[in-house]
């Protein structure tokens, strides 16, 4: 009976590709890149395909996480975010804002890039400068941070921004925990 439930179990949450903090990373990548997600938020939605192809890119490289910090993203909106978008990486929820807090994330979509080997940050912020501010969008992309940071840890080379500041969603740090 018990490993029918945890048949059951591993089922369902293979279903809603949700992972446990335990299960991110890949002991033989160097990097995580965790994504920080709202799936009502018109940026993230926007951002989604240029995410995409960023995972298709260096998914051999690094390992990438998206992490829906707020309690308005319940699984069915987070799968049916991914099923839209046809996110392939992990999704995760961090209702409790723990990776949001460990990393002072405030809003979505925003971006932050761990060396695994000394669990420090080598970049944090925005995906690129495509926004001015929420509802203000550029008309010409000049400045592709992240893009950047992926292509120096695929080369295996450390020039990148150290940081940049992210604009998107707020996320509710003032949600009560469920």
């Amino acid at each position: 009976m018990k490993s029918k439930i945890l048949i059951i179990l591993s089922l369902v949450i293979s279903q809603f590709s949700l992972v446990k903090a335990q299960e991110i990373g890949d002991a033989s990548k160097e990097y995580t890149l965790y994504i920080f997600l709202l799936d009502e938020c018109i940026i993230c939605q926007q951002y989604a395909p240029l995410l995409n192809s960023y995972f298709e890119s260096y998914k051999e490289d690094v390992d990438f996480v998206g992490v829906f910090p707020n309690f308005a993203s319940k699984r069915k909106g987070i799968s049916q975010f991914k099923k839209k978008y046809s996110i392939n990486y992990p999704l995760r929820t961090d209702h409790y804002k723990r990776l949001a807090s460990k990393y002072n994330v405030t809003v979505t979509p925003e971006v932050v890039m761990v060396d695994n080997q000394n669990d420090r940050v080598v970049y944090q912020g925005r995906i690129d400068n495509g926004y001015v501010r929420i509802g203000k969008k550029r008309r010409v992309i000049t400045s592709h941070e992240l893009q950047k940071t992926l292509e120096s840890a695929s080369l295996g080379i450390s020039s990148w921004p150290k940081s940049t500041e992210a604009i998107g969603c707020f996320i509710n740090f003032n949600e009560r925990n469920h």
